[in-house]
Protein backbone atom coordinates (compact mmCIF):
# COMPACT_ATOMS: atom_id res chain seq x y z
CA UNK A 1 0.00 0.00 0.00
CA UNK A 2 1.40 3.63 -0.26
CA UNK A 3 1.12 5.83 2.06
CA UNK A 4 2.07 8.74 -0.02
CA UNK A 5 0.51 11.23 -2.87
CA UNK A 6 4.41 11.51 -3.69
CA UNK A 7 5.24 8.25 -4.18
CA UNK A 8 8.75 8.01 -2.37
CA UNK A 9 8.82 3.77 -2.08
CA UNK A 10 9.39 1.38 -4.39
CA UNK A 11 11.28 3.49 -6.36
CA UNK A 12 13.59 2.53 -9.51
CA UNK A 13 17.32 2.97 -9.42
CA UNK A 14 19.36 4.10 -12.81
CA UNK A 15 20.77 0.30 -12.80
CA UNK A 16 17.41 -1.51 -12.10
CA UNK A 17 13.73 -1.07 -12.39
CA UNK A 18 10.98 -1.61 -10.18
CA UNK A 19 9.03 -4.97 -10.79
CA UNK A 20 6.13 -6.22 -8.90
CA UNK A 21 4.15 -9.03 -10.07
CA UNK A 22 2.19 -10.40 -7.46
CA UNK A 23 0.00 -7.42 -6.93
CA UNK A 24 -3.34 -8.35 -5.84
CA UNK A 25 -6.72 -6.46 -5.76
CA UNK A 26 -4.74 -3.68 -6.19
CA UNK A 27 -6.38 -0.41 -4.43
CA UNK A 28 -3.69 2.95 -4.44
CA UNK A 29 -4.26 6.39 -3.32
CA UNK A 30 -4.20 9.16 -5.54
CA UNK A 31 -0.55 10.06 -6.45
CA UNK A 32 2.43 10.33 -8.94
CA UNK A 33 6.22 9.75 -9.04
CA UNK A 34 9.47 10.28 -10.86
CA UNK A 35 9.26 7.12 -12.84
CA UNK A 36 7.43 5.92 -15.84
CA UNK A 37 4.92 3.10 -14.30
CA UNK A 38 3.68 0.64 -16.54
CA UNK A 39 0.61 -1.14 -14.90
CA UNK A 40 -0.63 -4.87 -16.56
CA UNK A 41 -3.77 -6.26 -15.39
CA UNK A 42 -3.14 -9.80 -16.12
CA UNK A 43 -6.29 -10.89 -14.26
CA UNK A 44 -9.71 -9.81 -13.46
CA UNK A 45 -10.94 -6.32 -13.42
CA UNK A 46 -9.94 -3.00 -11.92
CA UNK A 47 -11.11 0.85 -12.01
CA UNK A 48 -8.43 3.50 -12.60
CA UNK A 49 -8.79 7.01 -12.15
CA UNK A 50 -6.64 8.95 -14.69
CA UNK A 51 -6.44 12.49 -15.96
CA UNK A 52 -9.82 13.08 -14.51
CA UNK A 53 -11.10 10.39 -16.43
CA UNK A 54 -12.47 6.94 -14.64
CA UNK A 55 -11.31 4.03 -16.62
CA UNK A 56 -13.21 0.18 -16.08
CA UNK A 57 -10.04 -1.86 -16.56
CA UNK A 58 -10.33 -5.44 -17.70
CA UNK A 59 -7.48 -8.34 -18.53
CA UNK A 60 -5.15 -7.59 -20.54
CA UNK A 61 -5.32 -3.97 -19.90
CA UNK A 62 -1.81 -2.01 -20.19
CA UNK A 63 -1.04 1.24 -18.75
CA UNK A 64 1.68 3.68 -18.76
CA UNK A 65 1.70 6.54 -16.35
CA UNK A 66 4.39 9.16 -16.91
CA UNK A 67 6.52 11.27 -14.49
CA UNK A 68 4.20 13.39 -12.40
CA UNK A 69 0.93 12.06 -13.94
CA UNK A 70 -1.75 11.66 -10.88
CA UNK A 71 -3.29 8.24 -11.23
CA UNK A 72 -5.03 5.46 -8.44
CA UNK A 73 -6.23 2.25 -8.68
CA UNK A 74 -9.53 1.05 -7.62
CA UNK A 75 -10.27 -2.84 -6.94
CA UNK A 76 -13.51 -4.20 -6.37
CA UNK A 77 -12.90 -7.68 -7.25
CA UNK A 78 -9.80 -10.02 -7.38
CA UNK A 79 -6.95 -9.47 -9.76
CA UNK A 80 -3.97 -9.24 -10.22
CA UNK A 81 -1.24 -6.40 -11.80
CA UNK A 82 2.39 -6.54 -12.88
CA UNK A 83 3.61 -3.28 -11.73
CA UNK A 84 7.24 -1.85 -13.95
CA UNK A 85 8.96 1.58 -13.05
CA UNK A 86 11.33 2.44 -15.16
CA UNK A 87 13.98 5.50 -14.01
CA UNK A 88 13.83 7.71 -16.96
CA UNK A 89 16.23 10.97 -16.42
CA UNK A 90 18.98 11.00 -19.16
CA UNK A 91 21.00 14.08 -19.24
CA UNK A 92 22.22 13.81 -22.10
CA UNK A 93 18.81 13.04 -23.86
CA UNK A 94 17.51 16.27 -21.91
CA UNK A 95 13.85 15.17 -22.39
CA UNK A 96 11.38 16.08 -19.74
CA UNK A 97 9.22 13.03 -19.51
CA UNK A 98 6.94 14.64 -17.16
CA UNK A 99 5.74 16.58 -20.23
CA UNK A 100 5.21 13.84 -21.71
CA UNK A 101 1.51 11.99 -22.36
CA UNK A 102 0.60 8.80 -24.46
CA UNK A 103 -1.90 9.33 -26.82
CA UNK A 104 -4.07 6.13 -25.24
CA UNK A 105 -4.98 5.00 -22.24
CA UNK A 106 -5.01 2.06 -21.70
CA UNK A 107 -2.79 1.16 -24.56
CA UNK A 108 -4.31 0.00 -27.98
CA UNK A 109 -3.87 -3.53 -28.42
CA UNK A 110 -3.18 -3.40 -31.64
CA UNK A 111 -0.74 -1.42 -32.02
CA UNK A 112 3.06 -2.50 -32.08
CA UNK A 113 3.72 -0.87 -28.50
CA UNK A 114 1.88 -2.78 -26.81
CA UNK A 115 3.09 -6.17 -28.23
CA UNK A 116 6.41 -4.99 -27.77
CA UNK A 117 5.86 -4.16 -23.83
CA UNK A 118 4.03 -7.28 -23.00
CA UNK A 119 6.90 -9.00 -24.21
CA UNK A 120 9.82 -7.38 -22.52
CA UNK A 121 7.29 -7.72 -19.02
CA UNK A 122 7.43 -11.30 -19.55
CA UNK A 123 10.68 -11.52 -20.17
CA UNK A 124 11.87 -9.90 -17.45
CA UNK A 125 10.10 -11.61 -14.95
CA UNK A 126 11.63 -14.86 -16.64
CA UNK A 127 14.58 -13.33 -16.00
CA UNK A 128 13.90 -12.25 -12.59
CA UNK A 129 12.79 -15.60 -11.57
CA UNK A 130 15.82 -17.20 -13.21
CA UNK A 131 18.20 -15.37 -11.44
CA UNK A 132 21.31 -15.88 -13.55
CA UNK A 133 24.75 -14.73 -13.59
CA UNK A 134 24.33 -11.23 -15.69
CA UNK A 135 20.57 -10.91 -14.07
CA UNK A 136 20.76 -7.62 -13.25
CA UNK A 137 22.58 -6.03 -16.77
CA UNK A 138 19.95 -8.31 -18.56
CA UNK A 139 17.15 -6.68 -16.73
CA UNK A 140 18.10 -3.36 -16.79
CA UNK A 141 18.61 -3.61 -20.43
CA UNK A 142 15.09 -5.00 -20.76
CA UNK A 143 13.81 -1.42 -18.74
CA UNK A 144 16.04 0.67 -21.25
CA UNK A 145 14.51 -0.96 -24.24
CA UNK A 146 10.87 -0.09 -22.68
CA UNK A 147 11.49 3.63 -22.17
CA UNK A 148 12.91 3.59 -25.65
CA UNK A 149 9.78 2.08 -27.04
CA UNK A 150 7.60 3.92 -25.55
CA UNK A 151 8.77 7.37 -26.58
CA UNK A 152 9.76 5.79 -30.33
CA UNK A 153 6.40 4.19 -30.70
CA UNK A 154 3.69 5.61 -27.93
CA UNK A 155 2.18 8.51 -29.84
CA UNK A 156 3.53 10.65 -27.26
CA UNK A 157 2.34 14.25 -27.38
CA UNK A 158 4.05 17.13 -25.46
CA UNK A 159 1.15 18.67 -23.20
CA UNK A 160 0.56 22.30 -23.46
CA UNK A 161 2.42 24.83 -21.28
CA UNK A 162 -1.03 26.06 -20.15
CA UNK A 163 -1.81 22.20 -19.00
CA UNK A 164 2.16 21.57 -17.98
CA UNK A 165 1.42 24.34 -15.06
CA UNK A 166 -1.75 22.62 -14.25
CA UNK A 167 -0.12 19.68 -13.67
CA UNK A 168 2.25 20.85 -11.06
CA UNK A 169 0.10 22.80 -9.61
CA UNK A 170 -2.20 19.62 -8.71
CA UNK A 171 0.85 17.63 -7.82
CA UNK A 172 1.98 20.26 -5.17
CA UNK A 173 -1.09 20.58 -4.23
CA UNK A 174 -1.55 17.15 -3.34
CA UNK A 175 1.91 16.93 -1.71
CA UNK A 176 0.64 20.18 0.42
CA UNK A 177 -2.67 18.11 1.31
CA UNK A 178 -0.83 14.56 2.03
CA UNK A 179 1.64 16.12 4.47
CA UNK A 180 -1.23 17.56 6.41
CA UNK A 181 -2.79 14.38 6.62
CA UNK A 182 0.50 12.44 7.52
CA UNK A 183 0.99 14.95 10.44
CA UNK A 184 -2.79 14.70 11.50
CA UNK A 185 -4.61 11.50 10.44
CA UNK A 186 -4.26 10.47 14.13
CA UNK A 187 -6.89 13.57 14.93
CA UNK A 188 -10.24 15.08 13.97
CA UNK A 189 -10.03 16.35 10.22
CA UNK A 190 -12.92 18.55 8.70
CA UNK A 191 -12.28 19.82 5.16
CA UNK A 192 -12.48 23.31 6.75
CA UNK A 193 -8.95 22.75 7.96
CA UNK A 194 -7.13 20.87 5.02
CA UNK A 195 -8.75 24.07 2.77
CA UNK A 196 -7.62 26.35 5.27
CA UNK A 197 -4.04 24.36 5.21
CA UNK A 198 -4.26 24.95 1.35
CA UNK A 199 -5.04 28.84 1.62
CA UNK A 200 -8.42 27.60 -0.15
CA UNK A 201 -11.68 28.40 0.33
CA UNK A 202 -14.15 25.03 1.36
CA UNK A 203 -16.05 25.27 -1.63
CA UNK A 204 -13.14 25.50 -4.16
CA UNK A 205 -10.55 22.86 -2.21
CA UNK A 206 -13.68 20.31 -2.15
CA UNK A 207 -14.45 21.15 -6.35
CA UNK A 208 -10.59 20.71 -7.41
CA UNK A 209 -9.54 17.71 -5.01
CA UNK A 210 -12.05 15.71 -7.01
CA UNK A 211 -11.50 16.93 -10.19
CA UNK A 212 -7.85 15.79 -9.28
CA UNK A 213 -8.00 12.85 -7.88
CA UNK A 214 -11.57 11.22 -8.84
CA UNK A 215 -12.25 11.08 -5.11
CA UNK A 216 -13.47 12.96 -2.68
CA UNK A 217 -11.44 14.35 0.07
CA UNK A 218 -12.95 12.46 3.03
CA UNK A 219 -12.60 9.21 0.63
CA UNK A 220 -9.55 9.91 0.30
CA UNK A 221 -8.89 10.24 4.19
CA UNK A 222 -10.56 7.61 5.10
CA UNK A 223 -8.46 4.89 2.63
CA UNK A 224 -5.46 6.82 4.14
CA UNK A 225 -6.09 5.56 7.47
CA UNK A 226 -7.54 2.52 6.58
CA UNK A 227 -4.15 1.81 5.12
CA UNK A 228 -2.30 2.55 8.08
CA UNK A 229 -4.28 1.26 10.13
CA UNK A 230 -3.70 -2.50 8.81
CA UNK A 231 -0.12 -1.23 8.27
CA UNK A 232 0.11 -1.26 12.37
CA UNK A 233 -1.91 -4.11 12.92
CA UNK A 234 0.52 -6.05 10.98
CA UNK A 235 3.88 -4.31 11.87
CA UNK A 236 3.12 -4.04 15.92
CA UNK A 237 0.55 -7.01 16.70
CA UNK A 238 -1.98 -4.36 17.79
CA UNK A 239 -5.34 -5.54 17.75
CA UNK A 240 -7.42 -4.24 14.73
CA UNK A 241 -9.58 -1.82 16.66
CA UNK A 242 -6.80 -0.19 18.31
CA UNK A 243 -4.58 0.07 15.65
CA UNK A 244 -8.34 1.29 14.11
CA UNK A 245 -8.39 4.32 17.03
CA UNK A 246 -4.61 5.13 17.23
CA UNK A 247 -5.12 5.92 13.26
CA UNK A 248 -7.85 8.52 13.69
CA UNK A 249 -11.12 6.27 13.66
CA UNK A 250 -13.54 6.68 16.69
CA UNK A 251 -16.43 4.53 16.01
CA UNK A 252 -15.34 0.29 15.40
CA UNK A 253 -19.02 0.01 13.49
CA UNK A 254 -17.69 2.67 11.10
CA UNK A 255 -14.29 1.68 10.29
CA UNK A 256 -15.64 -2.15 9.73
CA UNK A 257 -18.58 -0.44 7.56
CA UNK A 258 -16.02 1.91 5.73
CA UNK A 259 -13.59 -1.50 5.04
CA UNK A 260 -15.90 -3.64 3.64
CA UNK A 261 -17.16 -0.05 1.26
CA UNK A 262 -13.61 0.47 -0.14
CA UNK A 263 -12.14 -3.08 -0.08
CA UNK A 264 -15.20 -5.06 -0.66
CA UNK A 265 -14.34 -7.31 2.63
CA UNK A 266 -13.90 -7.74 5.75
CA UNK A 267 -10.54 -6.47 7.07
CA UNK A 268 -9.54 -9.84 8.40
CA UNK A 269 -10.30 -11.80 4.85
CA UNK A 270 -8.01 -8.66 3.79
CA UNK A 271 -5.10 -9.53 6.15
CA UNK A 272 -5.45 -13.31 5.57
CA UNK A 273 -5.09 -12.69 1.47
CA UNK A 274 -1.86 -10.34 2.21
CA UNK A 275 -0.06 -12.76 4.39
CA UNK A 276 -0.94 -15.48 1.48
CA UNK A 277 1.78 -13.31 -0.88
Amino acid sequence: MSNALYENINKATYDFPHMEFNSQNLTYISHFHNEIEIAYLVKGYSTVFCDNRKIDASEGDLFIFMPGQIHSFLSTEPNLYYIFKLRCENDADGTDFSTLRTANMPIDRNCGLYRKLIDNINESKEEFERNNIGNAYFINSLANRMVGDILRYGNISVIEEKEDIKTKYNAELLAKVNAYISDNYREKIVIADIAKHCRLSEYYFAHIFKEITGATFFDHLTVFRLERTIEVHMKTGKALTDAAFECGFTNVRSFYRLFKKHYKVTPKEYISKTKAK
